[in-house]
């Protein structure tokens, strides 16, 4: 797989992952601030970019979205 593939598709993984716990946060009457999604989207690339294989994987994707709720919250 190539590099850029590879990257495309920890991007989209990063940006699920985000809106997942975006989500999830807002359904538990969280506040989500623009800022917030995107700092979590910034700390899930890198993650989502290793994990990103030639098909997608629940695991791989709950595990980016494990990541990525703790960032949110942290």
């Amino acid at each position: 797989m190539s590099r850029a593939v590879r990257t495309a598709r920890g991007a989209f993984g990063a940006l699920v992952a985000t809106l997942l716990a975006a989500t999830s946060h807002a359904l538990a009457g969280g506040a989500v601030t623009p800022i917030a999604v995107i700092a979590t989207a910034l700390f899930a690339l890198p993650l989502c970019v290793l994990l990103a294989g030639r098909v997608g994987s629940l695991w791989r994707l709950s595990l980016a979205v494990i990541v990525a709720q703790f960032v949110y919250h942290w």
